[in-house]
């Protein structure tokens, strides 16, 4: 890669860091007003149509709204089944990408892990999601780690080092021309 094809890519790696960020934040807020059109810029960025990206970030929206209502359910079947809705609409994200759907639904199932602090799972999870958006075993592996530590340091809410690893990761994605996960966002 050139230096100035690099720069570009470093650039718009930001961008998306940030947006992925401040849709984390805004959902820790439950700020779902703000996050829609968070969430519709970043999926623009990403390449959708502004139709198709106002559908994905409202997806996006209620799918998060789901998985907070799961928090709250009284057993795990009613638990399983709003985590299900929010994988049927992560899934039609990727439809509307153009991406293999069951990607959203291990999204999901990465969101539970991870609420749960089921780490090795949620890893193991994440890293199934990223190989199926692009089989190379070490983008998957790099990117799930990038991924993953930001998620981690999400949750204790040290955006600074949140930002480096979104970073990395939105550079790693750019490089591979690839649709990754967006809502684990």
């Amino acid at each position: 890669m050139t230096n100035s094809r690099q720069a570009q890519s470093m650039s718009a790696s930001w961008t998306l860091a940030e947006l992925h960020r401040m849709i984390w934040q805004m959902h820790d807020k439950e700020d779902f007003d703000t996050l829609q059109p968070t969430a519709r810029q970043l999926y623009i960025s990403l390449g959708l149509q502004e139709s198709a990206a106002l559908r994905a970030a409202g997806l996006l929206t209620s799918a998060y709204r789901l998985a907070d209502r799961a928090e709250m359910a009284s057993t795990r079947k009613e638990e399983r089944a709003i985590y299900q809705q929010a994988a049927e609409k992560l899934c039609e994200i990727r439809r509307l990408f153009g991406r293999a759907m069951l990607t959203g639904a291990l999204e999901a199932m990465w969101w539970k892990a991870f609420r749960h602090k089921q780490e090795s799972r949620g890893f193991l999870l994440l890293f199934a999601s990223l190989f199926l958006a692009k089989p190379d075993p070490i983008f998957a592996l790099r990117t799930t780690r990038f991924l993953h530590n930001a998620a981690r340091l999400h949750s204790d809410r040290d955006w600074e080092s949140v930002d480096v690893c979104l970073d990395q990761y939105w550079f790693e994605v750019s490089k591979k021309r690839c649709i990754p996960l967006v809502g684990g966002i």
